[in-house]
């Protein structure tokens, strides 16, 4: 049957019409399709990534400060040797050539080590035995329960018989060459590796020919670096007097004659104290290194507990210990120390650190000797003054004194307490990246020559022991018996360095080392 023109026209239309209605369909699907996929093709926000980046380092430093406030150091356990132990003691002759007697021996904890042999070295002067710092005699008490070594010590006589001495190295011993006062504007000979320089005499090095170019200036005994194309050797001028016999009147004289005036600095806090005062609240702490002075560290000095008072020492009951030392070349040394409890470190980022439980700071005099018309004279010469980590030295001719006496004049700085020949601020090293400064005023002035406040010793650099002076009684805590748990010697005078985590400079450094093991005490030829 024939469709009719308008039922075809119809048919047509409705299948068009079904067509682009499924085309529509199937577009807006695929329009749907897109925009998921367009989704999923979105890229990941990476602000997202800076949680964990944040959160994990935040979380570790709160893990690390709360770690840093619980730290204490570890407590080092000392215990004390058992008595009546047998040890045996090695003999280290330390190529000695003759009386060479036994290698060994025994003695029993707690009691004299007994008789030991002089052995004898050609060339050399036999210095006792020694174990570290210590020496030891026939009557020297056996302080420890296990087995241990000493040494043969000798001393080389110095070779150098004029101003100046070259040597190979530090044993002083191969000596290059040696010259006398005067100078040099071409030098040609070899460069020392150390310099040994008369007690009297300074020698003054330049790099370029003709006294041009840097120059090192050197008072003592020391390392020598640096170029040499040119020299002068010069006497320090100072007045001489004659010295007589040195009994221990005259060694007190001295002492109270050269006796240092010291300027407080304006509000210091923290004063020179009597050791003897002081000890009443110090416990004698055994350590691997020997005993030291400790004290429980408060958390604040103004603390209502009195037994932190002291810690501010007391400019009345302050006293200055001062030693006479004689040298090996005839010369010898007045040495003068300060005694404070508490020393306050420099500010580091925003804190006092390197504080000491025990501060010790001492002046050094070095006085030359030498004979004429049958007569000795002595004459000061040199300087040396403690400030905290350094030492710095001066010729007698540049120091400032007490008016029309020969008290030279020096500066304690304010909490630190380092001693200068001047005011101002000065530096004396660097912690770290941090450089140390302090500062010294005129506040109140300590003349220590004050007898009842001088104490006055003579001191044996050989044999290393000490004896009183005048109305001075020797302080046992000046011995060097420090690992002995019957004497009172020790090696600080303070806590051992106390350090958290996360310390760049710790709060407290070591205590204040006891005056018997500064260098001038433990060195023969040496000065400061």
């Amino acid at each position: 049957m024939k469709l009719s023109k308008k039922k075809k026209d119809k048919d047509i239309e409705k299948a068009l019409n079904e067509a682009t209605a499924k085309k529509e369909d199937k577009t807006a699907e695929a329009e749907q399709d897109g925009e998921g996929e367009e989704k999923e093709k979105r890229p990941f926000n990476k602000k997202l990534l800076l949680i964990p980046a944040i959160a994990v380092p935040v979380l570790a430093i709160v893990g690390l400060l709360v770690a840093n406030s619980l730290y204490k150091p570890k407590e080092e356990v000392y215990v004390p040797p058992e008595k009546n132990v047998e040890i045996t003691i090695t003999l280290d002759y330390n190529e000695a050539e003759s009386f060479v007697n036994y290698k060994t021996k025994k003695c029993l904890s707690g009691s004299p080590i007994g008789n030991l042999p002089s052995p004898q070295k050609k060339g050399y002067v036999f210095n006792g035995w020694h174990c570290g710092d210590i020496e030891y005699t026939a009557d020297t008490i056996c302080d420890t329960d296990k087995d241990f070594t000493i040494t043969a010590q000798w001393i080389k006589p110095n070779e150098c018989k004029k101003a100046v001495g070259f040597y190979k190295d530090d044993t002083f011993e191969d000596l290059l060459n040696q010259y006398d006062a005067g100078e040099c504007a071409e030098f040609k000979d070899e460069v020392p590796a150390y310099i040994h320089i008369k007690s009297g005499y300074k020698f003054i090095a330049y790099s370029k020919k003709n006294f041009e170019g840097d120059a090192v200036e050197m008072f003592t005994d020391g390392a020598f670096s640096g170029k040499l194309l040119s020299y002068k050797i010069e006497e320090i001028k100072s007045e001489a007097f004659v010295l007589g016999a040195l009994t221990a009147e005259r060694e007190v004289e001295l002492l109270n004659t050269y006796a240092p005036k010291i300027w407080l600095a304006e509000a210091e806090d923290f004063l020179p104290y009597s050791i003897d005062e002081a000890v009443k609240y110090l416990e004698r702490k055994g350590t691997s290194d020997g005993f030291i002075f400790h004290q429980d560290i408060p958390e604040k000095l103004d603390d209502e507990d009195n037994t932190y008072d002291y810690l501010y020492g007391s400019f009345k009951l302050a006293k200055a210990y001062s030693f006479f030392i004689p040298k090996s070349d005839g010369c010898f040394d007045l040495v003068y120390f300060q005694y404070c409890p508490y020393n306050l470190g420099p500010k580091i980022m925003g804190k006092n650190r390197l504080n000491q439980i025990g501060d010790w700071e001492h002046i050094s005099i070095r006085f030359a000797t030498y004979t004429e018309n049958d007569t000795l004279y002595a004459k000061p010469v040199l300087v040396c003054c403690s400030a905290n980590s350094s030492l710095n030295y001066y010729t007698w001719d540049t120091m400032e004194f007490a008016k029309g006496t020969t008290h030279p004049i020096f500066y304690s700085a304010f909490g630190s307490h380092g001693l200068w020949p001047t005011e101002g601020e000065h530096t004396y090293g660097k912690e770290s990246i941090f450089s140390l400064k302090e500062t010294c005023s005129q506040g109140k002035a300590w003349d220590t020559w004050d007898k009842e406040r001088l104490e006055t010793y003579h001191y044996d650099c050989l044999k290393h022991n000490g004896t009183g002076l005048g109305a001075s009684q020797w302080k046992t805590y000046f011995d060097t018996n420090i690992a002995s748990p019957e004497s009172n010697a020790v090696l600080l005078w303070g806590n051992k360095s106390t350090k958290k985590l996360l310390d760049i400079v710790p709060t407290y450094a070591d205590g204040g080392k006891s005056p018997q093991f500064e260098k001038e005490f433990l060195d023969y030829y040496s000065f400061a």
